[in-house]
């Protein structure tokens, strides 16, 4: 588990790498120039310019209750609306069909579904923090009747997946030394909670 974990972490960086820069390192080798994609390319005619996507969480019967609980969360988090059933529903009058709403500005939604379908760590929200206070506060409500794991990853109380990591992370797992690269692996798979100082502590090998 904690190698999968480590080659998903290796693999998001690899990606915020090539979303954020011309030149990419390669995981686990030196860094390499990436070729740039040109808008005017074939095939770029046929994207569809879809004016929003939201992520949809589906739950048995407690949406109304997961919506509450992670805009109390996040600064810039609201309710943008909701649906209830009516009399001659599948659900009592009342009760909540779905709920869209906003963590820190981006677009969620929230379905009462049906029992048996759980989450699994095959989907996670991942939340870049800017601070080791951020991380700490986040971990401690996130956490909060749910199950920490490792190497950053929770399961809150609703059973979904969390990955609560520094902005800095992928800067530190795209270290170009291989021996400091493998020093911030090795610390970050003994951590449930990131700490980033001591990150910082294993790649200067102190």
């Amino acid at each position: 588990m904690k190698t999968l974990i480590a080659t998903l972490l290796l693999l998001a960086a690899g990606a915020f790498a090539l979303r954020n820069s011309s030149a990419s390192a390669k995981v686990g080798g030196e860094p390499t120039s990436v070729p740039q994609s040109n808008p005017t390319d074939s095939g770029a005619q046929a994207m569809i310019p879809v004016t929003n996507i939201k992520t949809c969480l589906w739950f048995a019967t407690e949406a109304e209750e997961a919506v509450r609980f992670y805009t109390s969360i996040f600064a810039g988090s609201k309710v943008l609306g909701e649906t209830r059933w009516g009399e001659g529903g599948f659900g009592p009058p009342g009760s909540i069909i779905s709920m869209d709403f906003e963590l820190a500005g981006r677009p969620f939604m929230a379905l009462n579904g049906a029992q048996g379908v759980a989450f699994n760590d095959s989907v996670s929200i991942a939340v870049d923090c800017a601070s080791q206070v951020e991380i700490d506060a986040l971990w401690e409500k996130l956490c909060a009747g749910g199950k920490p794991g490792q190497c950053g990853w929770l399961k809150d109380k609703f059973g979904v997946s969390w990955q609560v990591v520094p902005k800095e992370l992928p800067a530190l797992l795209m270290e170009k030394d291989p021996v400091k690269r493998k020093r911030v692996i090795d610390a970050m798979l003994q951590m449930s909670k990131l700490d980033l100082a001591r990150l910082k502590q294993a790649r200067d090998g102190r």
